[in-house]
């Protein structure tokens, strides 16, 4: 087990998909990790109000990419642990 909570990403999820729902429960389950980021459409504008509209605070990104570039950036400790 980690010495701390993971920081994970998502990539897709926004506007009402399905599939979004079931992951969130799966990465809370057990305390470990947590979302911390996403780019939840493919349209950036709505990717950005997608993440805002998260029900706890994100970082939301425009698209995969910057989502990555962004976090290569970070700190260790604050960077995402996987997408």
């Amino acid at each position: 087990m980690a010495d701390r909570i993971l920081n994970v990403g998502l990539v897709g999820g926004g506007r009402g998909a399905f599939i979004v729902n079931p992951h969130q429960k799966a990465i809370h389950f057990d305390g470990t990790r947590r979302v911390t980021a996403g780019a939840l459409f493919p349209d950036p504008a709505i990717a950005l109000e997608e993440a805002a509209n998260w029900p706890y605070p994100i970082k939301g990104y425009g698209s995969y990419d910057e989502m990555i570039q962004d976090q290569a950036r970070l700190p260790e400790s604050q960077k995402l642990d996987y997408i």
